[in-house]
């Protein structure tokens, strides 16, 4: 097969392309950005040999991922089947290109050079966002910073940077904003004993509704057992994801998967026939999502909640509700400023000994209007920010 596939590339004229040689590198002054604002940085290219007609290209694109499986059974007569399908899917964001340096009929001799840039990012994408669905699962927004460089009859080389994307003023959609902080509308009689309704009370309320990776959220526990004989001798606290993915709207591929991200017992006193007392119970929201970079969203594939999840545990059973009834109450997490780890460039800065080339500044000046099915996704390229050297020397624009 492999000799077929020669001898007819040989018959029809066709020839393998060879491969820029050299190395290209993006130096970003920071691996993270603020929505709407500006990555700046500089493209270094280490070139080999001369080549002609070169363009160089920047692009920023971010994508939504999802990775999950799903359990099927099938019965064929007496034996029966269970096998997992895994569920992929992917749909872009955002993608912004533009060309930083073209030449035209000309040449540009081995060397080093260096293209220092801005970059505008857009204002209206979500931040960057990473949760486990479940063992094997995943869901992910990813942002990437790419530079190519193309010449005449040759194959092009590229390089790319994660980029971590930041907002610190996210707007969410209704139904995931929990309702308004008051004492009376967070869980007011919803850990009740079925039984002993008169007897007891208990409610549970927050002091704020939205928390950041620094934070800790508090939680106000407020009992009355002036007519009850039991004990509360345990109150469990814990806070849940609940995250949805869909790999296929068309298909109705969507995964729901609860998580709890913490939990933890605390053994307050309070005793039998007491009056009401209120106590705060403080939960960090930084070792819960340690390991990931998730917070309260929805997007085209992926939603995300939390909830704060209260049960009392008392030395009594009731014969209906085995005690007190849980309370739920819903959080917003807030989006994390993470630092994306840097990948080591191919030559050590040192040896770059660059030319430097002018100064280029890449934005836009609107958005495209898109059409229904494609919300998310945005890409243009400005003709006018474009910077043109076409029919110039490079070697002269270096030397001015």
């Amino acid at each position: 097969m492999v000799f077929k596939k020669i001898f007819n590339n040989l018959i029809m004229g066709n020839h393998q392309e060879g491969k820029i040689k050299g190395d290209i590198y993006i130096f970003l002054e920071s691996t993270k950005v603020n929505t709407g604002g500006t990555l700046s940085g500089t493209i270094h290219i280490s070139l080999k040999e001369q080549i002609s007609d070169p363009q160089l290209l920047i692009i920023f694109k971010g994508s939504e991922f999802v990775n999950f499986r799903t359990q099927h059974t099938t019965s064929t007569g007496k034996s029966t089947i269970t096998y997992q399908i895994t569920h992929t899917g992917k749909q872009l964001v955002c993608e912004l290109k533009a060309m930083l340096l073209a030449w035209s009929n000309s040449t540009v001799l081995p060397g080093n050079y260096s293209f220092p840039f801005q970059l505008k990012i857009y204002d209206s994408i979500l931040p960057t966002f990473y949760s486990f669905v479940s063992i094997s699962g995943y869901a992910k927004i990813e942002y990437k910073i790419k530079a190519q460089l193309h010449a005449k009859d040759l194959k092009p080389i590229k390089y790319k940077q994660i980029v971590s994307v930041f907002t610190s003023n996210i707007t969410l959609p209704p139904e995931l904003y929990p309702s308004q902080i008051t004492n009376e509308s967070l869980g007011h009689g919803s850990i009740l004993c079925c039984f002993h309704k008169e007897a007891s009370t208990a409610k549970i309320w927050l002091d704020r509704a939205t928390f950041g990776n620094t934070d800790s959220i508090d939680v106000n526990l407020e009992t009355n057992l002036s007519n009850f004989s039991a004990r509360i001798k345990r109150v469990e606290i814990e806070i849940k994801k609940i995250i949805s993915v869909d790999a296929n709207k068309s298909m109705k591929t969507t995964q729901n998967q609860s998580h709890r991200m913490w939990r933890k017992n605390f053994y307050p006193e309070i005793l039998p026939w007491s009056g009401t007392l209120i106590q705060k119970f403080t939960l960090p929201v930084a070792e819960m999502l340690a390991n990931e970079n998730s917070y309260t969203m929805n997007s085209n594939l992926i939603k995300c909640q939390y909830v704060v999840r209260v049960k009392l545990h008392t030395n009594y059973r009731c014969f209906k509700c085995y005690g007190f009834k849980e309370a739920n109450q819903g959080v917003v997490i807030l989006p994390f400023q993470v630092e994306v780890e840097r990948v080591p460039p191919p030559i050590p800065p040192e040896e770059w000994k660059s030319n430097v080339l002018p100064y280029s500044s890449i934005s836009y000046e609107s958005q495209d209007t898109m059409s229904s099915n494609t919300t998310l996704v945005r890409s243009f390229v400005s003709e006018s920010l474009i910077r043109d050297l076409q029919g110039s020397d490079p070697l002269a624009e270096i030397d001015k």
